[in-house]
């Protein structure tokens, strides 16, 4: 199975732009951190150690957005709660 598949799975009613931004996010993440294997492997993502260790060399909008697209793809709570806090500290900077 792949991302996209694995994304309609856990949110039948995304649109299909957001399924394309999501796998375009989570595609690069898995390259960025796992390497280009030829065959993905969507198990990999449950390794949230290595992928907010990596998170840590980007600027906070960025992680944002990536913890975004892991929420919906795996709802792991580490990632749900430091999402929230780049949430709080982006609105914090923009007010």
């Amino acid at each position: 199975m792949n991302i996209k598949e694995e994304l309609k799975n856990k949110r039948p009613n995304l649109s299909n732009g957001s399924l394309i931004t999501y796998n375009s996010i989570l595609s690069s993440l898995y390259k960025n951190v796992f390497g280009n294997d030829d065959k993905l492997d969507i198990d990999k993502f449950s390794n949230t150690d290595k992928i907010l260790e990596h998170l840590k060399s980007l600027p906070p909008n960025r992680r944002k957005t990536i913890l975004s697209a892991l929420v919906v793809f795996s709802d792991k709570q580490p990632c749900r709660d430091l999402m929230l806090e780049y949430i709080k500290k982006l609105q914090s900077t923009n007010t």
